[in-house]
Protein backbone atom coordinates (compact mmCIF):
# COMPACT_ATOMS: atom_id res chain seq x y z
CA UNK A 1 0.00 0.00 0.00
CA UNK A 2 1.59 3.59 -0.80
CA UNK A 3 2.38 5.89 1.67
CA UNK A 4 -0.20 8.63 0.80
CA UNK A 5 -3.02 5.70 0.95
CA UNK A 6 -1.93 4.60 4.55
CA UNK A 7 -1.68 7.83 5.93
CA UNK A 8 -5.17 8.50 4.65
CA UNK A 9 -6.40 5.87 6.30
CA UNK A 10 -5.34 6.38 9.25
CA UNK A 11 -6.25 10.17 9.24
CA UNK A 12 -9.80 8.45 7.80
CA UNK A 13 -9.77 6.12 11.28
CA UNK A 14 -9.00 9.10 13.63
CA UNK A 15 -11.29 9.20 16.61
CA UNK A 16 -12.97 5.64 15.84
CA UNK A 17 -9.22 3.52 16.23
CA UNK A 18 -10.43 2.16 19.72
CA UNK A 19 -14.08 1.19 18.39
CA UNK A 20 -12.37 -0.71 15.17
CA UNK A 21 -9.95 -1.80 17.24
CA UNK A 22 -12.06 -3.57 19.68
CA UNK A 23 -13.96 -5.13 16.64
CA UNK A 24 -13.38 -8.32 14.92
CA UNK A 25 -12.92 -6.98 11.69
CA UNK A 26 -11.57 -3.74 12.67
CA UNK A 27 -8.34 -5.15 14.42
CA UNK A 28 -7.72 -6.58 11.23
CA UNK A 29 -8.21 -3.57 9.38
CA UNK A 30 -5.91 -1.98 11.75
CA UNK A 31 -3.44 -5.09 11.51
CA UNK A 32 -3.16 -4.57 8.09
CA UNK A 33 -2.37 -0.64 8.32
CA UNK A 34 0.95 -1.92 10.63
CA UNK A 35 2.20 -4.36 7.78
CA UNK A 36 2.69 -0.66 6.03
CA UNK A 37 3.85 1.87 8.22
CA UNK A 38 7.04 2.70 6.53
CA UNK A 39 8.06 6.60 7.02
CA UNK A 40 8.22 8.41 9.83
CA UNK A 41 5.32 10.90 9.80
CA UNK A 42 2.81 7.63 9.28
CA UNK A 43 4.41 6.01 12.19
CA UNK A 44 4.03 8.79 14.21
CA UNK A 45 0.46 9.87 13.19
CA UNK A 46 -0.30 5.77 14.22
CA UNK A 47 1.68 5.33 17.66
CA UNK A 48 -0.31 8.46 18.77
CA UNK A 49 -3.67 6.67 18.00
CA UNK A 50 -2.33 3.23 19.41
CA UNK A 51 -0.79 4.86 22.60
CA UNK A 52 -3.97 6.44 23.60
CA UNK A 53 -5.69 3.25 23.82
CA UNK A 54 -2.80 0.75 24.08
CA UNK A 55 -4.12 -0.81 27.59
CA UNK A 56 -7.62 -0.68 26.76
CA UNK A 57 -6.56 -2.92 23.72
CA UNK A 58 -4.09 -4.69 25.44
CA UNK A 59 -6.88 -6.33 27.77
CA UNK A 60 -9.56 -6.84 25.13
CA UNK A 61 -9.92 -10.43 22.68
CA UNK A 62 -9.66 -8.58 19.53
CA UNK A 63 -7.19 -5.54 20.23
CA UNK A 64 -4.28 -7.88 21.73
CA UNK A 65 -3.89 -8.91 18.44
CA UNK A 66 -2.99 -5.29 17.28
CA UNK A 67 -0.50 -4.90 20.33
CA UNK A 68 1.07 -8.40 19.36
CA UNK A 69 0.67 -7.50 15.62
CA UNK A 70 2.84 -4.51 16.23
CA UNK A 71 5.33 -5.92 18.68
CA UNK A 72 6.81 -8.91 15.64
CA UNK A 73 6.26 -5.76 12.78
CA UNK A 74 7.90 -2.72 13.98
CA UNK A 75 11.44 -3.54 15.67
CA UNK A 76 13.38 -1.71 18.61
CA UNK A 77 13.69 1.61 19.06
CA UNK A 78 10.61 2.55 17.07
CA UNK A 79 8.12 -0.25 19.29
CA UNK A 80 9.80 0.52 22.61
CA UNK A 81 7.16 3.25 23.79
CA UNK A 82 5.07 -0.37 24.00
CA UNK A 83 7.26 -1.92 26.29
CA UNK A 84 7.40 1.55 29.01
CA UNK A 85 3.37 1.28 28.61
CA UNK A 86 3.59 -2.14 29.60
CA UNK A 87 5.33 -1.90 31.98
CA UNK A 88 4.35 1.01 33.63
CA UNK A 89 1.49 -0.68 33.83
CA UNK A 90 2.29 -3.85 34.40
CA UNK A 91 -0.22 -5.31 37.23
CA UNK A 92 -3.07 -4.34 35.44
CA UNK A 93 -2.39 -5.79 32.43
CA UNK A 94 -0.57 -9.32 33.77
CA UNK A 95 -4.09 -9.48 35.50
CA UNK A 96 -6.16 -9.98 32.79
CA UNK A 97 -6.20 -13.00 30.36
CA UNK A 98 -5.28 -11.46 27.20
CA UNK A 99 -3.18 -8.90 28.81
CA UNK A 100 -1.30 -11.69 29.98
CA UNK A 101 -0.84 -12.93 26.65
CA UNK A 102 0.06 -9.44 25.46
CA UNK A 103 3.43 -9.54 27.91
CA UNK A 104 4.30 -12.79 26.93
CA UNK A 105 4.06 -12.18 23.39
CA UNK A 106 5.88 -8.67 24.16
CA UNK A 107 8.62 -11.13 25.64
CA UNK A 108 9.31 -13.24 23.04
CA UNK A 109 9.25 -10.49 20.74
CA UNK A 110 11.74 -8.32 22.67
CA UNK A 111 14.97 -7.00 21.49
CA UNK A 112 17.45 -8.38 24.22
CA UNK A 113 17.68 -4.81 25.82
CA UNK A 114 14.26 -4.79 26.05
CA UNK A 115 13.86 -8.59 27.42
CA UNK A 116 15.87 -7.53 30.18
CA UNK A 117 14.03 -4.53 31.01
CA UNK A 118 10.87 -5.97 31.13
CA UNK A 119 11.96 -8.93 33.05
CA UNK A 120 13.46 -6.33 35.80
CA UNK A 121 10.16 -4.53 36.25
CA UNK A 122 8.58 -7.33 36.79
CA UNK A 123 10.85 -7.88 40.07
CA UNK A 124 9.25 -3.70 41.33
CA UNK A 125 5.65 -5.76 41.52
CA UNK A 126 4.45 -4.69 45.29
Amino acid sequence: MEDEKVLDVIQIIGDEFRKLGLSPHGTRVIQKLIENLRNEEIMTLFNTRLEEHLIELSKDANGNHIIQKYLYTIKYPENQFIYDILTANLYEIATDKHGCCVLQKSLDAADTEQRVNEKQSLFKIK
